[in-house]
């Protein structure tokens, strides 16, 4: 993870000098999440307590688990490099500080909320707005790593 943040840092300082990057699409496939992930073992139940070791892990729990941790990971990295860098960027672009104050106001909300629809939707499974309001509210989150990718690759015009 700190490699990764680290390209993330030197795709940002980068992006001051230089117009465009080609490395924008893996970089945010690989901070976008993980909804392609191969799913190994193993499902908890929080509200059992239970954890099953044969069951087959949930691509979505798996998903939002990882989107979670490189979210809190993406924001905290973005929002040092634009403090440390806020007369630079708000020359170049002052949305980029709009954005980072957005992120500032409601990252930990966002992550917050995507671990209780998570652990909801663990709880029960079966039911569909469970599912369906885990995945809104990841799709928030990945919205908002696009967006934070969005500003530190590419020159906003």
């Amino acid at each position: 993870m700190k490699k990764l943040l680290s390209s993330l840092l030197l795709v940002c300082t980068l992006t001051l000098a230089t117009p465009s990057l080609l490395l924008m699409p893996p970089l945010a496939a690989v901070l976008a999440g993980c909804s392609g992930c191969a799913a190994s073992k193993g499902t908890y139940n929080p509200s059992t307590g239970v954890y099953d070791t044969q069951a087959e892990a949930d691509k979505l729990v798996v998903t939002a688990e990882k989107t979670g941790k490189v979210a809190a990971d993406v924001f905290q990295a973005f929002m040092k490099f634009e403090r440390e860098n806020q007369v630079a960027l708000a020359a170049k672009s002052p949305a980029i500080h709009k954005l980072a104050e957005e992120v500032r106001a409601h990252g930990e909300t966002w992550i917050s909320d995507l671990d209780k629809a998570k652990l909801a939707y663990q709880s029960n499974r079966g039911a569909a707005d469970s599912k369906t309001n885990l995945q809104q509210v990841l799709a928030v989150l990945q919205s908002a790593i696009a967006s934070v990718l969005e500003y530190t690759t590419n020159e906003k015009k």
